[in-house]
């Protein structure tokens, strides 16, 4: 049986590289050789491949509910909130730091977008409106292919933005508590290192905001441009 041919491409973005840096950082702070100073024969090599796509999984969920669900949604707001709204509704902090994302659309495409809305006979706004475009452009097949390229990239990026959040936190604790001066030579320099992957996560999740927001902007582009076509 071709088990690993069965996987979706989303398994293959979102859940198989994750695990593997999963298990890598468990090589490092508990001393096992998964990954770090591995030597695999064939049946190894499947058993950490399994590993690594159920790792995955663990990861996936405290990564969709910590960042998506806490930090986009309910701090940031989701991208069909920020699209549909007329003029930029964040702080100047958040602007600064994500100016891409809080941009609406631009005017007649916005327009376009509330006009379909109002023509399925709808007056919502914001999430409950994408959820109205969502059903709509879910069916298009043209669209289709690049809903599913946007969702593998952004579930790959806010996965490994997560597990790069939490290895830098591991960092900073033993560097608090007990610093590895055998890899790192002293605790500013495993800080640093620290710091690096906090930046590293920082990116991935802007990178992550970024396909998000595209994949929001195709459901309301597609769902604009079918029921357009339906008149």
């Amino acid at each position: 049986m071709d088990i690993f041919g069965r996987l979706s491409d989303y398994d293959v973005f979102a859940y198989l590289p994750q695990g593997f840096f999963v298990l890598a950082a468990f090589d490092f702070f508990f001393g096992t050789s998964f990954v770090i100073h591995a030597s695999w024969d064939v049946p190894t090599g499947v058993f950490v491949l399994f590993l690594s796509y159920a790792a995955g999984h663990l990861v996936a969920g405290p990564a969709s509910r910590i960042l998506e669900a806490g930090i986009v949604h309910n701090m940031l707001k989701p991208p069909s909130v920020h699209l549909l709204s007329p003029e930029q509704r964040a702080s100047w902090l958040l602007r600064s730091l994500l100016p891409a994302y809080f941009s609406p659309l631009s005017r007649p495409t916005r327009a376009c977008v509330q006009a379909a809305l109002a023509k399925a006979g709808t007056g919502l706004h914001g999430d409950e409106a994408y959820w109205v475009a969502y059903t709509v452009a879910k069916r298009d097949d043209q669209a289709k292919p690049r809903l599913e390229n946007f969702l593998n990239v952004y579930g790959f990026c806010r996965n490994l933005s997560f597990i790069a959040a939490v290895t830098a936190e591991l960092l900073l604790v033993q560097a608090l508590v007990a610093p590895r001066l055998d890899t790192f030579g002293s605790a500013a320099h495993e800080v640093m290192v620290a710091a690096g992957f906090a930046l590293i996560s920082f990116q991935l999740f802007k990178r992550y905001l970024k396909f998000y927001r595209l994949y929001s902007i195709e459901v309301f582009v597609v769902f604009a441009a079918v029921e357009a076509d339906a008149t």
